[in-house]
C-alpha cells in the first residue's frame, strides 16, 4: 500500500532544507518539486552520515517514520539560537577602587561588550583584614545569590595593611607584618576566593595598582606579594592579572600626568593624596584593565 503523503509548503522546503544541506543535495532534490506553491511528497528527515551538517530526505519511508520538515530545522535552530544568545554575567567586588570612577567606568566598559552582563558592589574603606568592620565573605555570598555571576572580578587590599581582626572578635589578632601575618591573610584571601570561584565559576583577581605616597605602597608592595602568591596556586580558574605596568615609564618612574581624552594636554592621574584616580586616571586604568579582562573572557568562552 503506497504511503500517504505530506503536504509541505515549496518555499518551506527551500529554504530550511537549503540552510541545512549541501548544493549537490540540493540539486537532487529540485526533482522533487512538482509545483511552484506547493508539493505532494514523502518527506523524512533521516540522521546525517558522520561528520556532516546535511540533512538527508526520503521519499520512500513508513508512515510512521515521516515527520515535518519545518518543525524538525526551526526547533533545532531555535535552540542552537538560545544557547548562543546567553550572555556573561561578571561581577566586579572590591573596596573603594570597585565602589568609586574606576569599578564605574571598568562596568560601563564590560556592559558594552557583545553578549555581557556586569554587575557592581563596591564598599570604600573596606578589605579583608576587619570583617568585624565589614563582612566580605557575607557580601560575597549575597551577591552570588543576587547576580548569578559567570566571572567575578576582584579589586581588594588596599587598606588590608593592619593588623587581622576575627568577625566576632573572639580570636586573639594578628600582628601586621611577619610570617604570621602573611599566613593569615593567605587563609583569608584563599576562603574568599574559594567562596566565589565554587561551584563554576571564574574568578579574577586585580593586580592593587601602584600608589603616589611612599608610606602606603610600601605596605602595598608586601599585600600585593601574598595576593599574588595566593592566588597563582587556587587553579586554572582562578586569574591573576598584573596591572603595574600601567604606571610606571620605561625608566621606572611613576606615572603621575596623563593626556586627557580627546586631548594633549596633560592631566593628573590621581587626586591631591595620591591614592584615588582623577576621572581622567579612572577612565585610563579601565580601559588598559578592560582589555586585558577582555581577552581573558573570550580565551574562557572558548574552552
Amino acid at each position: 500500500m503506497k504511503a500517504p503523503s505530506i503536504l509541505v509548503p515549496c518555499f518551506l522546503a527551500t529554504v530550511f532544507v537549503g540552510s541545512y544541506a549541501s548544493s549537490e543535495e540540493l540539486a537532487s532534490q529540485k526533482s522533487n518539486i512538482k509545483a511552484p506553491n506547493t508539493v505532494t511528497a514523502s518527506v523524512v528527515v533521516q540522521p546525517a552520515a558522520s561528520g556532516s551538517n546535511a540533512v538527508q530526505i526520503s521519499s520512500d519511508s513508513a508512515p510512521d517514520a515521516q515527520t515535518s520538515v519545518y518543525a524538525t530545522l526551526t526547533s533545532s535552530t531555535s535552540d542552537s539560537t538560545k544557547r548562543e544568545a546567553q550572555p556573561v554575567r561578571v561581577l566586579i567586588i572590591g573596596d573603594s577602587m570597585a565602589a568609586t570612577d574606576f569599578g564605574r567606568e571598568l562596568q560601563k566598559k564590560l556592559r558594552g561588550r557583545k553578549q555581557t552582563r556586569c554587575f557592581r558592589k563596591g564598599k570604600s574603606s573596606t578589605g579583608l583584614a576587619r570583617p568585624d568592620f565589614y563582612d566580605w565573605m557575607g557580601e560575597g555570598k549575597r551577591q552570588l545569590r543576587k547576580t548569578k555571576p559567570d566571572v567575578v572580578i576582584v579589586i581588594v587590599g588596599g587598606n588590608d595593611g593592619q593588623d587581622l581582626i576575627d568577625k566576632a572578635r573572639k580570636k586573639r589578632r594578628v600582628f601586621w607584618r611577619g610570617k604570621k601575618w602573611e599566613t593569615a591573610y593567605s587563609e583569608r584571601i584563599n576562603s574568599f576566593v574559594t567562596l566565589l570561584r565554587d561551584p563554576d565559576r571564574h574568578v579574577i583577581w586585580l593586580e592593587l595598582p601602584a600608589m603616589d605616597r611612599k608610606r602606603l605602597e610600601k605596605k602595598l608592595k608586601l599585600i600585593r606579594a601574598v595576593q599574588k602568591e595566593t592566588i597563582e596556586t587556587m587553579g586554572d580558574r582562578v586569574h591573576y592579572i598584573r596591572t603595574e605596568q600601567h604606571f610606571y615609564k620605561p625608566s621606572g618612574k611613576l606615572i603621575r600626568k596623563i593626556s586627557a581624552p580627546k586631548s594633549r594636554k596633560k592631566v593628573p592621574l590621581r587626586q591631591e593624596a595620591g591614592i584615588h584616580f582623577s576621572l581622567a586616571g579612572s577612565k585610563y586604568f579601565a580601559h588598559r584593565v578592560f582589555l586585558q579582562v577582555d581577552e581573558l573572557l573570550t580565551s574562557i568562552s572558548q574552552k
